[in-house]
């Protein structure tokens, strides 16, 4: 069953479901739910920064919230009146987002030049996190595992181990850069699934050992 968007929204970036069920949509023109039979455009002439929305996650504090990434940085969505209402008035984040995840007590806050930062769930104050080694810039995607969040960025895949605090680089081959585009924890596996140009990795989270697991030629694995 399609469930047709304005062609204006057509390209839909996020997926999340909420408590209650519904399913929310982020698009390249703004914020829509859907409750299985029909489709509604968030609509608020204050904000419409928010037309190009790249990542939707579920945040439970005093409220239900979304939290929504977008091209103009981090904007909360409160689910009781439907209204943009941050939690944390002192606090903003305007750099472009691409990604976003919940871990640890923390909002993880992948940017498009500005690498990964994220925010207390508890003051909303908000820090970089530094890799160990090497810089980066986009952050593609966020996967939280039992065994820490793993991140990946244009330059690397790194793991954030939440026990030291710490984040390192993962090397999938040899030295240099590697742009990484997907990730996809599989806990029955115990593995984390990377997705490359051209290739798709399994790294082993037990072990730390990085298998080439198939090869495409040509194509990029994004999600």
């Amino acid at each position: 069953k399609n469930i047709s968007l304005p062609f204006d929204a057509n390209q839909v970036n996020a997926v999340c479901q909420d408590s209650q069920g519904l399913v929310w949509l982020g698009t390249r023109r703004g914020l829509y739910s859907y409750n299985g039979y029909d489709l509604h455009e968030y609509q608020d002439e204050r904000h419409l920064d928010l037309n190009q929305i790249y990542a939707v996650v579920h945040v439970n504090l005093d409220r239900e919230y979304l939290c929504l990434g977008t091209g103009r940085g981090v904007k909360w969505f409160d689910l009781t009146d439907e209204c943009i209402r941050s939690p944390y008035p002192h606090s903003e984040i305007t750099k472009a987002v691409r990604s976003l995840a919940v871990y640890g007590g923390y909002l993880w806050i992948g940017t498009l030049d500005n690498g990964l930062k994220r925010m207390s769930l508890t003051d909303g104050e908000i820090e970089d996190s530094v890799l160990d080694e090497g810089k980066e810039t986009t952050i593609y995607s966020l996967e939280p595992t039992d065994d820490g969040l793993f991140v990946a960025s244009y330059e690397h895949l790194s793991r954030y181990d939440e026990k030291t605090g710490q984040r390192r680089t993962i090397r999938l081959y040899g030295s240099g850069k590697r742009m990484v585009n997907s990730l996809l924890y599989d806990k029955e596996a115990s593995c984390v699934w990377v997705g490359v140009k051209g290739c798709l990795y399994k790294y082993d989270v037990a072990t730390e050992e990085v298998v080439r697991y198939i090869e495409v030629p040509g194509i990029s694995l994004k999600t």
